[in-house]
């Protein structure tokens, strides 16, 4: 399975977790102990799968660069 599609399948669980143990104080929803509202709860989990995608894209980028370039002058794999 593509690397992308295990990330989005990962936080979508964190997600899914996080909504079905929310509660509810004050006309509020809740997650944890803590004092985080759901929705805040769920921005935070938003930045951090754009985190983790941005860092995949550019494991990618690595990968391509090093794939057309070939082996380094110096040492085999050192690109």
């Amino acid at each position: 399975m593509n690397k992308k599609l295990l990330n989005k399948a990962y936080y979508n669980g964190i997600r899914e977790g996080i909504e079905q143990y929310a509660h509810w104080k004050d006309g509020v929803q809740y997650v944890g102990t803590c004092g985080f509202t759901l929705k805040e709860a769920l921005a935070r989990i938003d930045k951090e799968e754009k985190h983790a995608m941005k860092m995949l894209e550019m494991l990618e980028d690595r990968k391509e660069i090093k794939s057309e370039l070939g082996y380094s002058r110096v040492g085999l794999d050192n690109v």
